[in-house]
């Protein structure tokens, strides 16, 4: 997610100034109506227009660096939406438009993970594609667990 907080309001930034202004900075403030809750503010919104797309070129060519420099594994791993129907038929969620991209599996999604394929890895636990000659596998996390050792102890 671009080594961003999850709140995407708690960061600071330093916006660029001009001969005639100093630097602004880009601090988030509380609501008004929620004091638990902060606020992005116009600065914010300047700062993103400025510094998102520089953040995105750089995400972009970090994570194809990763994926041409690698000898023999790569190991791409994050999280997806998913939907799922009625029937219980499990869909990946929609990923965001290419340039407002926020993940690298935004960009790599709809290359690697068509519809047969998550239907595959979903039923059977992993499926294997295949792009200009290089195979790659998917598969499907595991099911939470419990964690119990022979050590735990109950207190009575």
């Amino acid at each position: 997610n671009f080594g961003r907080s999850v709140d995407d309001h708690g960061y600071i930034r330093l916006v660029d100034g001009t001969d005639d202004a100093p630097p602004v900075p880009a601090v988030g403030g509380t609501n008004p109506g929620d004091a638990f809750s902060i606020e992005k503010t116009a600065v914010h919104e300047y700062a993103d227009r400025q510094f998102r797309p520089k953040e995105r070129a750089e995400s972009k060519r970090l994570l194809y660096v990763a994926c041409t420099r690698t000898r023999d594994h790569l190991l791409l791993c994050g999280t997806h939406d998913i939907d799922v129907d009625e029937s219980g038929t499990i869909d990946l969620g929609e990923p965001a438009a290419f340039d407002d991209a926020d993940r690298w599996r935004d960009w790599l999604q709809p290359a690697l993970l068509d519809g047969a394929l998550v239907a595959e890895a979903v039923r059977d636990g992993q499926a294997r594609g295949e792009i200009d000659g290089a195979s790659y596998t998917v598969r499907r996390p595991p099911r939470p667990v419990a964690w119990h050792t022979d050590d735990d102890a109950v207190d009575p």
